[in-house]
């Protein structure tokens, strides 16, 4: 007979053990064994629903339980009672280990079997391997917790299947996207559940947790692929699929992850259009960059051509014939002009004079100008919000910018339709702004121009506000009207934007800074003026500084026939060498801006030091001196823009001296 187990042979921790047991004396035994051997007996039991009341109560970290128990539950029913979710160990007792008692048994998961009449060595081993199999489970249930809690808790949609493609998991961001939960996709087919659509082809995709089954492989769709939800809507999606392995490599199922790509697809479209719009930004401003230069370069050209063409019909006996030839020689000239400064426009560099006006008040009275000019077949409709301000603009190119866009209108819809004026006070945010190369934050006065006609496509808004681009045919248009558009918005620090779409119509956008009061800028106010008296110019003397020879010539012509003193420069340097040694007074500085070596700002401001009583009227077409341009566009310098022709010379010579100061 072996000697009894001391404590101190005993390993592991301390036990609350419940004792279940019909036969008084076993019970007895069990319990001074189980002293013994440092475990606690919190209760013993002789019926399986008292056993089922005191686990309740005690809460035992072991259960001895006879299998044949008396009364109407068996030890089996008792222990599938207590050990509903697995985290009780018991180990059965019984004397008859016959095959249908184990087979109902093992239903139960038991932790052990011991045969009566028990040996208390193996009594020890039954409680050690049940302590350990019942930690080693714990453990394996809290993992489970855990990598429930975790694909629960990810902002990713998780599905698993079984080897047969049944499904056998979702996770809640998995049952919000498809519109299933878990306890109705479960054991469903796959297929049922999840359906790919190809974006492209607008096709359905084979699902690719069934290639990871088939292939065994990892696997993402390619693409745009959105998936369809139980409600039959789509969702942009991106996703990956994998096999699952056991610990021999063999495949057990399957799992999907995937997510919602709404936004990703949302913020990679604002990407691809902004980065689009400075694209198509820096192209335009390169574009009047070089449309600038052209037009400066016409100007100057066709100063000489127009001045000297008028020179011939105003001061020289010309025969009928003659004169016609002057004439279309001056016609062609104008017109010449008009497309340089359409260039100007464009790039920004036409010089202008800005003032305060009412957005809604130059709208009013272009509407009563295309009620003629559209036909009758197009309905205007003006709507004008009373919230929209001023703005700082030259009245004359706002107007010439509706007209455009509004005879652009009336030229996309041949067969009639209704064109639309409206404006509004806009707010644009920083966020908004950023998606808008070119466009800043702040408060607009917005002008949106709409028809209903028949649109174009993104190939042409692309290229639409490029010089000479235009989808008129042969004869019908230069391509500059919108160019021109262009760049007087820009002009005024305000931004223009385009939308359309073929057979549906067109809307363009205009921002224009909105002034808040009147008291939100000063800007120079207009001179007043009054015109002298005709006669002699005699004792008033001109210094002409203009680096082209033949403007200059032109110029001292006209002057000198108007009894004016003239005296000569070809650039700003030699315009001080020649006010220098001058003696007498200088009455006028008529100067080009754009000159080498000295330009003719900083040629008036070095003149204007020693003598403070000359005038200035600056020439010119185009210029990239920001400080002269801001003094034309405020009023503060006094400007005649090329080309131009004599009165227009002698005119804006005599409101400079006849100012009253």
């Amino acid at each position: 007979m072996r000697e009894p187990i001391s404590r101190t042979e005993t390993a592991g921790l301390p036990l609350n053990v419940l004792v279940v047991e019909d036969e008084a004396l076993i019970a007895m035994e069990l319990r001074a064994r189980l002293s013994r051997l440092g475990h606690r007996v919190v209760g013993v039991a002789d019926t399986g629903r008292e056993a089922i009341e005191l686990a309740r109560i005690e809460k035992p970290q072991l259960v001895l339980m006879d299998i044949h128990l008396k009364g109407d539950m068996s030890g089996i029913e008792a222990a599938s009672a207590i050990n509903r979710n697995g985290e009780v160990p018991i180990i059965y007792l019984t004397a008859h280990s016959d095959a249908a008692t184990v087979s109902r048994a093992k239903q139960t998961s038991p932790f052990g079997y011991l045969l009566k009449p028990l040996d208390e060595r193996e009594l020890l081993i039954a409680i050690e391997v049940a302590t350990q199999r019942s930690r080693l489970e714990q453990r394996l249930r809290d993992g489970e917790r855990r990598y429930a809690a975790t694909l629960a808790s990810i902002g990713d949609g998780v599905v698993a299947t079984d080897v047969n493609g049944m499904v056998t998991f979702l996770n809640p961001v998995a049952e919000e996207l498809t519109g299933w939960t878990l306890a109705e996709a479960f054991g469903v087919p796959v297929e049922q559940v999840l359906t790919f659509i190809d974006d492209v082809a607008n096709t359905a995709l084979e699902n690719p947790l069934q290639r990871a089954l088939r292939e065994g492989e990892t696997r993402y769709l390619k693409g745009e692929t959105s998936l369809m939800t139980r409600n039959r809507q789509l969702i942009p999606i991106d996703d990956s699929s994998a096999p699952i392995r056991d610990d021999d490599g063999h495949i057990v199922g399957a799992v999907l992850a995937f997510r919602d790509a709404r936004q990703r697809r949302l913020s990679e479209n604002a990407l691809r259009i902004a980065t689009d719009q400075l694209n198509r930004s820096q192209r335009l401003e390169s574009l009047g960059r070089l449309a600038g230069g052209i037009a400066h370069d016409f100007n100057n050209l066709l100063t000489i051509i127009n001045g000297y063409s008028q020179l011939l019909l105003t001061e020289h006996p010309l025969d009928a014939t003659q004169r016609e030839l002057v004439d279309a020689i001056l016609d062609a000239g104008d017109r010449a002009a008009k497309l340089t400064q359409q260039l100007l426009a464009f790039g920004k560099g036409q010089l202008i004079r800005a003032e305060r006006i009412r957005l809604n008040d130059v709208l009013s009275q272009t509407h009563n100008l295309l009620r003629r000019l559209i036909g009758e077949d197009i309905r205007i409709d003006l709507v004008l919000s009373e919230k929209v301000g001023e703005i700082f603009a030259d009245p004359t190119q706002v107007e010439q910018v509706v007209m455009n866009l509004a005879t652009n209108a009336r030229d996309a819809m041949p067969l009639g339709g209704i064109l639309r004026l409206e404006s509004k006070l806009t707010r644009i945010s920083e966020a908004a702004a950023r998606l808008s190369p070119g466009l800043k934050p702040g408060t607009y006065a917005q002008l949106i121009v709409s028809d209903t006609g028949i649109g174009f496509s993104e190939e042409v808004q692309r290229n639409i506000f490029e010089p000479f681009f235009t989808t008129k045919s042969s004869g019908k248009g230069t391509g500059l009207g919108l160019a021109m558009v262009y760049g007087i918005v820009k002009q005024a620090q305000g931004y223009i934007s385009v939308s359309s779409k073929v057979g549906k119509g067109t809307r363009f956008d205009v921002l224009f800074p909105a002034l808040k009061s009147s008291g939100d800028q000063t800007f120079a106010s207009p001179v007043e003026s009054r015109m002298i008296e005709e006669g002699p110019v005699t004792g008033r003397t001109v210094l002409i500084v203009e680096d082209e020879p033949a403007i200059r010539a032109y110029i001292a012509a006209v002057l000198k026939r108007e009894g004016y003193m003239v005296l000569e420069a070809c650039d700003g340097m030699d315009g001080l060498s020649v006010a220098e040694g001058y003696d007498s007074e200088i009455h006028l500085l008529l100067t080009d801006v754009v000159m080498p070596n000295l330009g003719g700002r900083e040629l008036a401001e070095k003149l204007q030091t020693k003598r403070p009583a000359l005038k200035t009227l600056f020439l010119s077409g185009y210029t990239n001196d920001k400080e002269a341009r801001e003094g034309f566009h405020k009023g503060q310098l006094a400007f005649l823009s090329k080309p131009f022709k004599r009165n227009d010379l002698l005119q804006k010579i005599n409101e400079l001296f006849s100012t009253v100061h």
